[in-house]
């Protein structure tokens, strides 16, 4: 996966276990910290933008894949059985859908 391109909705890409979002990770756009992803296979929940350069952190940042989501807490919010944090949330950009077995 390469993060200096524009990913569209709903599109698949691989994270290998050589990715910088794996290791090292890099400063997740929306919480500004150093974050890692899962190997695997993922899907785009909304359009992600290309990596950008933060100057205060002299650094690029991007809506890096991770698990838990953005905001998950896995408690129920209150008022119609809904739940706080699900993959509906507005800073959730990436679904985990599968591990990649290593043979």
């Amino acid at each position: 996966m390469d993060t200096s391109l524009f990913v569209p909705f709903q599109t698949l890409v691989y994270i290998s276990t050589g990715n910088v979002l794996f290791h090292p990770g890099m400063y997740d756009s929306v919480s500004l910290q150093m974050t890692s992803s899962k190997a695997g296979l993922w899907i785009s929940r909304q359009d992600v933008p290309a990596a950008v350069y933060n100057s205060d952190l002299s650094a690029n940042t991007y809506n890096v894949p991770q698990l838990p989501y953005p905001g998950a807490t896995g408690t129920v919010s209150g008022g119609a059985g809904s739940l706080k944090g699900d993959a509906d949330g507005a800073n959730v950009f990436w679904l985990f859908v599968s591990q990649i077995p290593a043979c």
